[in-house]
């Protein structure tokens, strides 16, 4: 990931720094949530101490903790029969980049945090001269606007997610242009074309068939 001048190696593996350098800031503009929208209503507690401390963004960090076990445990385990297809060829987050322009109060006009007019890639926030996230412009020292995706994929999940188990040309299946339309080869309506179809069913065939073989038998040649 990439801030103007400043570069973060973030590989997504397990033990990666994403926890702690993404999921659990509060005051950077490439921050995972911001934490007025855990609880907006405040519910979980009105004293602003405890609330900090036992309320919303405490549940927050706690859910975090066990996804954060979870994956280091999981690590790129699969199981021996293990298959999987992925869609490529469609724009993709591979590589996060945001860029930062000095922002002059003399500028006119305003824009929402969300750009619909920018492809996956509109989420802009004004920041103070420490890069923390301001919602008064005028206490803003620049813009902070996350780039359009950049990679391949299936429009949600890239290329490289896909590719970290190494299960294999066999067992691995990638569903690109060459199987159907950008609207075919989505992250949802990729289970719609026939390659997909095939690896599901081909499994489901197998497990049903070593089940047969286990409690019955195998078939006679």
């Amino acid at each position: 990931m990439q801030q103007g001048d400043h570069r973060h190696p973030f590989n997504g593996r397990p033990g990666s720094p994403l926890y702690e350098e993404i999921y659990l800031l509060k005051d950077v503009a490439h921050r995972m949530v911001d934490p007025e929208w855990l609880d907006p209503g405040r519910q979980s507690n009105s004293d602003e101490e405890e609330y900090e401390e036992a309320g919303a963004w405490q549940n927050y960090v706690q859910h975090l903790s066990k996804a954060k076990d979870f994956h280091t445990r999981l690590g790129i385990k699969f199981h021996h029969e293990s298959y999987q297809f992925y869609g490529t060829d469609l724009d993709s987050p591979d590589r996060v980049e945001f860029s930062r322009q000095n922002y002059s109060h003399f500028q006119r006009g305003s824009f929402p945090h969300i750009d619909l007019s920018v492809n996956k890639g509109g989420f802009r926030t004004y920041v103070d001269r420490r890069d923390w996230p301001v919602t008064n412009r005028e206490n803003a020292e620049a813009i902070v606007s996350l780039k359009p995706p950049s990679g391949k994929g299936d429009g949600t999940v890239p290329n490289s997610s896909g590719k970290i188990l190494l299960l294999g040309e066999v067992r691995t299946t990638k569903i690109g242009t060459n199987e159907g339309s950008w609207f075919e080869i989505g992250h949802q309506d990729i289970y719609g074309t026939p390659r997909a179809q095939n690896v599901v069913f081909t499994c489901i065939w197998n497990l049903a068939q070593k089940y047969i073989d286990d409690h019955v038998g195998a078939a006679e040649a």
